[in-house]
């Protein structure tokens, strides 16, 4: 069994793409906000670069090269992968600025909502280039 998933080249992709953005928004999360631990980062939601785009990047990367641009799977995980990215850059961003808002609305009253949800642009596009180019790199390997 453990064989089984160390051969399949769509889950390894993903989960490597998942663990690289992790460690790079360790790298760039320490960076920009030095007052926050390690695992504060690494649990926190947002940050750059989306480890949520990166994981849906390289699945959908994975199942075009594995599968084909024709094929269930590939259609299957670009639809998927365009909804998390949608939600992470869309939805999850605007309800961060919510929580700011909030937050500022009722600094007395300590609303403390967490502000850092979602995504930005960029943080998105970099954790999908990630993404991708694993899943590309992979590829020539498995």
């Amino acid at each position: 069994m453990v064989r089984s998933v160390l051969n399949n080249y769509i889950l390894i992709c993903s989960l490597v793409s998942w663990l690289a953005t992790q460690l790079l928004k360790i790298l760039t999360g320490t960076y920009h906000n030095r007052n926050l631990s390690v695992v504060e980062v690494v649990l926190a939601n947002g940050g750059m670069p989306s480890s949520h785009a990166g994981a849906v990047a390289a699945l959908c990367t994975a199942s075009l090269l594995k599968y084909g641009v024709d094929s269930f799977q590939f259609a299957f995980t670009a639809v998927f992968a365009l909804v998390v990215i949608r939600d992470a850059s869309g939805v999850r961003n605007q309800v961060g600025k919510q929580a700011k808002f909030i937050n500022q609305m009722f600094e007395d009253e300590r609303a403390d909502l967490k502000e850092l949800i979602g995504h930005t642009p960029l943080q998105v596009a970099v954790g999908a280039a990630v993404g991708v180019l694993i899943a590309i790199a992979f590829w020539q390997v498995y």
